[in-house]
């Protein structure tokens, strides 16, 4: 079962624009997300607008594979990059994310998913913010139909799977400790402020301690 890890990124943010190429800890935030996801196997998704060129060009120089589609339905364009990819998994992670530690992203991906939709760690969230790790079945996303979403739907990705968990087959991935009040992702300056210099072995996971739950 083929799984490509995307992405998603743009220079447009709100809170804190252009952050994704902003330095942390001697690299960009953009480069040390692709390094826990291994650089062979992450593609940056970003958009088609010219506000993200530096982006694009700084990706090309570090030898990073990148997609491009629309700014705003960022599900339509992860449909598109399936499509182009021919993959039958897509792990989702956001580009915000610098800390998110490989171990994570590996354990995720070991979890039995034969007879899944989705396998998640934020339904519901007992991780932290900026260590959210979605994996889909590409078939499953590929049949949504578009006039059943909202321009939310299209701008966060999963939330029409999780409205509709009577559709979909969901396992959920908790852990013991609830650490949905910790946030590691980098929103806004004071975010980053406090996280540089942090390792991305800041917490420690026990990913044999987890409740891993049909939903």
């Amino acid at each position: 079962m083929y799984l490509k890890v995307f992405i998603q990124a743009r220079m447009s943010s709100n809170r804190l624009p252009k952050k994704v190429l902003m330095d942390f800890n001697g690299t960009s935030i953009i480069r040390n997300v692709v390094d826990s996801a291994g650089l062979d196997n992450a593609v940056v998704l970003t958009s088609i607008e010219r506000s993200d060129d530096p982006l694009v060009d700084y990706l090309k120089t570090e030898g990073i594979e990148h997609f491009r589609g629309s700014l705003n339905d960022v599900f339509g364009r992860f449909c598109d990059a399936i499509n182009y990819y021919n993959i039958d998994w897509v792990m989702r992670i956001c580009a915000d994310s610098p800390l998110i530690p490989p171990l994570l992203l590996q354990s995720m991906a070991e979890i039995d998913r034969s007879n899944a939709d989705i396998v998640t760690n934020v339904f519901p969230r007992s991780f932290p913010k900026g260590h959210s790790v979605e994996i889909i079945r590409a078939k499953t996303m590929l049949e949504v139909a578009q006039d059943q979403l909202s321009d939310s739907d299209k701008e966060h990705v999963t939330s029409y799977f999780y409205r509709n968990i009577d559709k979909f087959k969901i396992i959920s991935v908790t852990q013991p400790k609830d650490m949905s009040h910790i946030d590691m992702a980098v929103d806004t300056r004071e975010d980053y402020d406090r996280l540089l210099h942090m390792s991305k072995d800041h917490i420690k996971y026990s990913p044999d301690s987890w409740r891993v739950k049909q939903c």
